[in-house]
């Protein structure tokens, strides 16, 4: 349980997702404090060109508009609509943590159990290597073929022992090489 909840402090999805969720709760209360009235200028120019209508000729006019643009907030759904949207951005980080941790939790005993199984087959290779080196007859070419027969296997699960390792090591969240 020390590796799943070293992975739950290490992990980089984890802490992406933690921040991401920081961020979250920072923007509810932006919005929240962004509720107040806005000021905004208004100013138009408009032209209308020359033209003709039922034999009357208009010259061409241009016009200038200035004034203020000022939003009375009402209280109201529309009114809560962002604070809403924030909330629920914060709801679907939280459920997305939730989720993550789960995950963690699975892919940390995943990697365990890998782990034990190739520590077992590790033995087990080392040992029949062992018993091929006294027990062969080195002279013969069948003696030597045992031999290297069990070495090869015995690599192998050094290997797979390695990768398992490391496997482990990812999965909590250490990123570093194992010293092997």
């Amino acid at each position: 349980m020390q590796l799943v909840n070293q992975a739950l402090i290490n992990r980089t999805d984890i802490l992406i997702l933690n921040a991401a969720m920081n961020s979250a709760e920072k923007n509810i209360n932006m919005v929240k404090a962004n509720r107040n009235w806005d000021v905004q200028p208004l100013v138009s120019y408009t032209t209308t060109p020359q033209y003709n209508s039922s034999g009357f000729t208009y010259t061409p006019q241009n016009g200038i508009s200035a004034g203020l643009l000022i939003p009375i907030p009402v209280n109201n759904y529309l009114q809560n609509a962002d604070i809403v949207q924030a909330s629920n951005q914060r709801v679907g980080l939280e459920l997305q943590i939730k989720d993550l941790k789960a995950q963690i939790e699975v892919q940390v005993m995943q990697a365990l159990l890998q782990y034990e199984s190739a520590k077992s087959i590790l033995a087990q290779a080392n040992e029949a290597f062992s018993i091929a080196s006294k027990v062969s007859d080195q002279s013969s070419s069948k003696g030597v073929m045992a031999i290297r027969d069990k070495e090869g296997s015995l690599i192998d699960a050094q290997t797979n022992h390695v990768k398992a390792l490391i496997n482990v090591w990812h999965q909590t969240g250490n990123y570093s090489a194992p010293k092997i």
